[in-house]
């Protein structure tokens, strides 16, 4: 008897309805919540630290998904929850900081992965909101220029 190796790729494949998998600020803001986990032993003595924490954290990954099915204004508007979720989630860090259950170190290096992720949410609510700053009629220098000739 012989086996067949499994030859198809372990890389998940979604369908088009779940497009926030793709999102590579999505991807990584999932990444960022395991890495965040690890805190949770340390803050064990401080639940509700803990519990600000993670409840951010995960308000952080599911509102770049609850974006992905709004129009343009709306997304934006989830988007910049996540934001908001981030920096939640940092200010709780820095209490833990305080309170000497992390070290300034630890804060530092978790201070750089929430920077990278609002700078890419940042990134996509100004390109999202490219399209809906711009109506229909002309600038006023537009209508200049037209009425020069």
């Amino acid at each position: 008897m012989t086996t067949q190796k499994n030859t198809q790729s372990t890389d998940k494949q979604f369908p088009p309805t779940f497009r926030f998998f793709n999102y590579k600020v999505y991807q990584e803001s999932k990444n960022w919540y395991q890495e965040v986990s690890h805190l949770k032993g340390i803050l064990e003595d401080n639940t509700d630290l803990w519990y600000q924490v993670k409840s951010n954290m995960t308000s952080l990954v599911m509102n770049i998904a609850a974006a992905s099915t709004k129009l343009p204004d709306e997304a934006k508007r989830y988007l910049g929850n996540s934001i908001t979720a981030a920096n939640k989630a940092m200010a709780c860090l820095d209490i833990a900081c305080d309170l000497k259950v992390i070290t300034n170190e630890e804060l530092e290096a978790l201070s750089e992965g929430f920077k990278g992720i609002i700078i890419q949410l940042k990134g996509f609510i100004k390109v999202l909101g490219k399209p809906s700053q711009r109506s229909n009629k002309p600038a006023k220098n537009e209508q200049l220029t037209l009425t020069k000739q």
